[in-house]
């Protein structure tokens, strides 16, 4: 057994086949991968606009996008689709990265 290297571009892993992992480490520990995957996939795929009032959003990337404070995932279809919501509070400026906002074409 050796100790993990505090360095986020290092990942470990071991076969588990029989859910020790899942048994030995909290909850929490799996809730910060999917955060890290997360914030990930915002910051490679994600476009965002506010228009009249309203956040749009593309995802550019092929792959579906699940982000944790919307109600469904991002299509991931290059950019095609286009989702949007009402945003009276400014969620969208709050929420998503700075750099989401100039990836919009």
């Amino acid at each position: 057994s050796t100790p993990l290297k505090g360095d986020p571009n290092i990942v470990s892993s071991f076969p588990d086949p029989d859910g020790k992992c899942r048994k030995k480490f909290p909850e929490q520990v799996f809730a910060n991968w999917v955060a890290l995957e997360e914030q990930a996939d915002i910051a490679e795929c994600i476009a965002a606009a506010i228009n009249d009032g309203k956040c749009m959003m593309k995802n550019l990337c092929s792959h579906s996008i699940k982000v944790s404070w919307l109600a469904t995932s991002l299509k991931g279809d290059g950019g095609k689709t286009i989702s949007s919501f009402r945003d009276s509070n400014g969620m969208c400026r709050r929420k998503f990265p700075k750099h989401v906002f100039t990836n919009w074409f």
